[in-house]
């Protein structure tokens, strides 16, 4: 995306646009990038750590345990930004 203000050209910063410089390439943030058994481990990962959360109400380490929020995230949007900025995908390849 780009717009002109006067006689400068100007190209919007990727992170306004949804897109991300991976290795030179521009790709799409949230394009699905996690294929089904890296999505299915993200998922059991995440729920466990939040039960954690929830069955120890008075562990010190209780909180820690939220970063669950993470890969339950990921999974269930197969999408993984850190993914993204590294080129990263563990889905299947298409074949023509």
């Amino acid at each position: 995306m780009s717009f002109q203000a006067g006689q400068a050209h100007y190209r919007a910063l990727p992170a306004m646009t949804g897109e991300c410089l991976a290795f030179g390439k521009v790709t799409h943030m949230f394009a699905k990038n996690v294929g089904s058994v890296d999505r299915m481990l993200r998922i059991l990962v995440g729920v466990v750590l939040i039960a954690l959360f929830f069955l120890y109400p008075g562990a010190w380490w209780r909180y820690y345990a939220l970063i669950g929020i993470v890969p339950l995230a990921t999974g269930l949007l197969s999408t993984c930004p850190l993914y993204s900025i590294l080129g990263i995908s563990t889905c299947p390849v298409k074949k023509n």
